[in-house]
């Protein structure tokens, strides 16, 4: 599957949000797999997607963690596994 947007999900000014957020910048670079990448502070829309934990990852519009921390790794799995569907 392709990957067309990635969202994180945190709020304005967080270290954690924002260091995910670069951490799947340089993850698509180095897997040159072009997509948007957003970092969604807004929180109605945070909550209208259901997530009431932050940060958040959001890939083609479907939550797929949110409340953790988590490492280029776990990342990479993420998007590894929405690739491999």
């Amino acid at each position: 599957m392709q990957i067309n947007t990635i969202e994180i999900l945190g709020r304005e000014g967080c270290r954690t949000c924002s260091t995910m957020y670069q951490t799947v910048i340089d993850i698509m670079a180095e897997k040159n797999i072009p997509a948007d990448i957003r970092h969604t502070t807004d929180l109605e829309k945070i909550m209208s997607l259901g997530v009431m934990s932050l940060p958040g990852v959001v890939i083609n519009g479907k939550v797929v963690s949110y409340g953790k921390k988590l490492s280029k790794e776990e990342l990479e799995r993420l998007i590894d596994g929405v690739i491999e569907e």
